[in-house]
């Protein structure tokens, strides 16, 4: 999990994540050009990019999302001193 990743600064995070949003946006514009090149399968490559794009989304947003309760949790500040649904991920995950 992403979260147990070490990220101690904001422009670790951030390479982190502009590392993870490059390959999404290459494997994006390699079914572009498959799509342009390919005019017979252009509908199924289409469908394709759509659940492509769909699973690139999620993908990204949950591993944005890890990183970043990673990088909160390097700052060693205490609970109070951060927003509430800081305290809610900690509860939760008590349960």
């Amino acid at each position: 999990m992403a979260s147990n990743i070490k990220i101690k600064t904001v422009e670790q995070l951030e390479e982190l994540l502009v590392q993870d949003l490059a390959w999404r946006k290459k494997e994006m514009i390699s079914l572009k050009i498959l799509v342009e090149k390919d005019k017979v399968n252009e509908p199924i490559l289409l469908r394709a990019g759509i659940a492509l794009l769909c699973a690139h989304f999620e993908g990204f947003i949950k591993r944005a999302s890890n990183c970043y309760v990673g990088y909160v949790s390097q700052q060693k500040k205490l609970y109070s001193e951060l927003k509430e649904n800081f305290t809610a991920l900690k509860m939760e995950k008590r349960v």
